[in-house]
């Protein structure tokens, strides 16, 4: 679709680089509060299943549906706004976006409208004490529609990352792979444990617990759901590490590895507080544990976004590349002519590092063996940059790189000059 080539449009490698933190804060806020909407969906559900026995629970199935979505603010600010962020940060880094891509993103957008407008009626005929045929078929309608929106959104961050973000049509059977499936099955155990954390949160506030005291005024209610939160909390690690052996492991890092272990320690200790509350009969354990949950779970969100910023070098190399043209084609077009600094540093950043660095060998040899190599020969380094050839049978040969001769050279001035001193 043609509005998906205007949004898209070459960017600097330092914007690139703040469209990623941005991806990474819409992506963490979408889909912990998607994951928190579910969950209170399917608890406003189970309940109301479970009011027929006592009347107790009509009330925590009117007070789950009113955490989530009375008021409009939390539903755009956290949910519509991060989702656009996510759609407008992935179409950036596609650049030629395919039109499969602008489907899925208005399906995405539509089932969350049709969320919002399903769990509106829903606590309207919640106050009215309606029951009735539709009242359950709405209440699956509201589950299905924003579970879909979330998984369609999972489905296309995961195709991208596993093209390279370069894939010209999605197949439905992508959507189906282990590692969407896998993803899809973290959201809805993330989604299940705060939910149950987040109505003790909210029922036993900070002034009702001074007010009346730090014990459970409902513990039937409390001790469901914390038991909930030690079941789903537990089964949790299990999809954590279905989802990490799942990834393609050229996108692994140890940055991932590492975030992935935090939030899993976090999410610990989280457990070890809901069972102390759980035991003690005590709200307060369990509103930190609803904290640190989160945190938790911020930490599994920053593992994942690690996996965009590793599939992502090679097409953000190109796209910094197509800003020089596309920058000096605005400036023409405005009546502008500035000439543009050669800079080796960035070119080296943008071009070099997803093969090489400067001890460890990559898909390239390591710049160490390259410097000292050429350490008497610059101009023989440059001629080769510009007109690479197969050398080494142990690697791949290099790509040309399409770089002109003077940035050629700068990069080769920039190399000696930064890790001259290491090589001797």
């Amino acid at each position: 679709m043609d509005f998906l080539k205007i949004i898209a449009v070459p960017h600097s490698t330092q914007v690139l680089k703040l469209l990623e933190i941005l991806f990474f804060i819409g992506f963490s806020i979408l889909f912990l509060y998607f994951a928190y909407l579910l969950g209170n969906l399917i608890y406003s559900f189970w309940f109301y299943l479970k009011s027929k026995s006592s009347s107790e629970y009509y009330i925590v199935s009117q007070k789950y549906l009113e955490h989530c979505c009375k008021g409009y603010l939390g539903l755009f600010g956290l949910g519509l706004i991060p989702l656009l962020a996510v759609y407008y940060c992935l179409v950036q880094f596609l650049q030629k976006a395919p039109q499969d891509f602008a489907i899925v993103f208005i399906a995405s957008f539509a089932l969350f409208l049709i969320f919002v407008f399903v769990s509106k009626i829903l606590l309207k005929l919640h106050y009215k004490s309606t029951s009735s045929q539709l009242f359950l078929l709405l209440y699956v309608l509201g589950i299905v529609s924003i579970f879909l929106s979330s998984f369609f959104t999972i489905g296309i961050f995961s195709v991208s990352i596993n093209t390279n973000f370069k894939f010209s049509g999605i197949q439905p059977f992508e959507f189906l792979s282990f590692d969407v499936i896998s993803r899809s099955l973290v959201f809805i155990g993330i989604a299940l444990v705060i939910a149950s954390l987040g109505y003790i949160f909210r029922t036993y506030s900070i002034d009702r617990i001074e007010s009346e005291g730090n014990e459970f005024t409902d513990y039937t209610t409390a001790r469901r759901l914390l038991s909930n939160t030690l079941i789903f909390g537990n089964i949790l690690p299990i999809f954590f590490f279905a989802d990490y052996l799942t990834t393609p492991k050229n996108l692994v890092t140890l940055q991932n590895f590492v975030f992935l272990i935090i939030s899993l320690l976090i999410l610990l200790f989280s457990l070890i507080l809901t069972y102390y509350s759980f035991k003690s009969k005590r709200a307060t354990f369990a509103r930190t544990a609803f904290i640190f949950s989160i945190f938790a779970f911020a930490f599994f969100f920053a593992s994942e976004t690690t996996l965009l910023a590793v599939s992502n070098k090679v097409q953000e190399f190109k796209i910094a590349k197509d800003y020089i043209a596309y920058h000096e084609q605005q400036l023409a077009l405005a009546g502008r002519k500035v000439e543009v600094a050669v800079n080796g540093e960035e070119i080296y950043k943008s071009k070099c590092v997803a093969c090489h660095q400067f001890e460890t060998k990559l898909v390239g040899p390591p710049h160490k063996e390259v410097l000292k190599k050429y350490a008497n020969r610059k101009d023989d380094m440059v001629k080769f940059i510009l007109n690479p050839v197969k050398v080494d049978p142990a690697y791949p040969p290099m790509p040309n790189q399409g770089l002109k001769p003077n940035e050629a050279k700068a990069v080769v001035d920039y190399m000696f000059e930064h890790y001259g001193n290491m090589i001797k």
